[in-house]
């Protein structure tokens, strides 16, 4: 039998087209055949190895992008936390008796907790593990932490003494004689300048007229402000007489605008806790105990230096020194502060490690890679964060105004 023949209707341009159906026995031409396993498991390997290849791009550029957003909060954290420090001490000694008082003022400082205090512009002393939010790397990265306290009034108790104290009945007493009581009032703030060259600070209560409106009886100890010492001046000095008092210089500061600020480092969550900058703040018209603020996380250490005149009057920093060394006679008032804060990301960075020390001033902070949990780290490892280190010198501007 002749094999069949299918012939196509002829198009207008051609002739005659055969079609010859396709015999099994015919070998296909290439393009005619489908894909062999072997070939669908390269294509399979070669798709997988790309796909690692970009999930493995698209994580190295996930974990870089997170890296470095956790590197830039941590530096909007410092630049934050040394903004508050710079125009706390730039302020420090404002409306404060540098002339009258020297070396400063004691006053009874409940709103801070801090019992008897020294009005002093600008003092520092090292952290301990006993505060209320306890913080101390001394044992694990061998530093000592600083907390820096600064402190601005609202008057000018050099302008000139508002009275003179005629007497007190006794140094524990509540009550003081004035030789007048016109420029004074109620819950003003004021400063006694004693004989013996003690100023102890306090706050009135009460003014009371003396008989005859002779002398005025001036009520700074009845229990009703949180900044008068318990016991009377006595709880202040124990060696102070009442003939120290007899003649001595009263000024009244006013009621607004004295504070005190102290930055300290803290664990917000016990131990374990991201080490946080806090800010106390409390002015002399409060009525509680100040709270601490938290002002930046991730600041793990402070460090102070004191640019000191040494007794001259040039007006410039003849060195620096730690606040231990610090002595008000001998190395005359605080010019200026060197301050140097310590920031770390508040999550570990991804396959990156920091340095194991960092220089603050002078002082080595030693980052633990292991057991830093008591610093907030994750493991115990402090090393897998990143860390920054800010330092400013910073004038104070009170001390520049007194000398010109």
């Amino acid at each position: 039998m002749a094999s069949q023949r299918i012939t196509a209707r002829k198009p207008w341009w051609d002739t005659d087209m055969p079609i010859e159906p396709h015999s099994s026995s015919e070998p296909m031409v290439d393009g005619e055949r489908g894909f062999t396993i072997i070939e669908l498991l390269v294509t399979l390997v070669i798709s997988s190895l790309l796909a690692i290849a970009a999930f493995t791009f698209y994580l190295s550029t996930s974990n870089i992008i997170n890296n470095e957003n956790n590197v830039n909060a941590m530096w909007q954290r410092g630049r934050m936390a040394m903004a508050f420090i710079r125009e706390s001490v730039e302020s420090a000694g404002f409306g404060l008796p540098p002339n009258v008082c020297p070396n400063g003022t004691y006053a009874y400082d409940s709103a801070t907790g801090a019992g008897v205090l020294n009005l002093v512009p600008i003092s520092a002393s090292v952290q301990s593990g006993s505060s209320s939010y306890p913080y101390d790397p001394t044992a694990l990265s061998g530093i000592d932490t600083y907390s820096l306290t600064a402190i601005a009034g609202g008057g000018a108790i050099g302008d000139g003494a508002a009275a003179q104290v005629v007497s007190i009945p006794s140094t524990k007493s509540a009550d003081m004689v004035l030789s007048n009581d016109s420029l004074v009032n109620s819950n003003d703030l004021f400063v006694v300048q004693t004989s013996g060259g003690v100023c102890l600070f306090g706050q009135i209560t009460s003014v009371n007229q003396g008989v005859g409106n002779a002398n005025q009886n001036v009520v700074h100890n009845s229990g009703k402000s949180i900044f008068n010492p318990p016991n009377g001046f006595s709880a202040l000095d124990g060696n102070l007489s009442t003939n120290q008092f007899v003649n001595a210089n009263f000024y009244d500061e006013g009621q607004t605008g004295f504070y005190i600020d102290t930055f300290s480092i803290a664990n917000p969550n016990g131990s374990t806790g991201v080490p946080t900058l806090y800010v106390t703040q409390s002015t002399f018209a409060s009525t509680s105990q100040a709270t601490p603020q938290a002002v930046a996380r991730g600041i793990v250490d402070i460090q102070i230096l004191y640019g000191v005149a040494n007794g001259t009057l040039t007006g410039a920093v003849q060195q620096w020194i730690t606040p231990a060394l610090y002595n008000a006679t001998s190395n005359g008032a605080i010019l200026a502060v060197k301050v140097a804060i310590l920031a770390r990301t508040t999550i570990p960075a991804q396959n990156q490690t920091s340095q194991p020390s960092y220089d603050l001033l002078g002082q080595v902070f030693k980052v633990p890679s292991s057991g830093g949990q008591a610093q907030g780290c994750q493991n115990g490892n402090c090393q897998a964060y990143t860390y920054h280190v800010f330092e400013e010198t910073i004038p104070v501007r009170n001390a520049i105004w007194g000398e010109s």
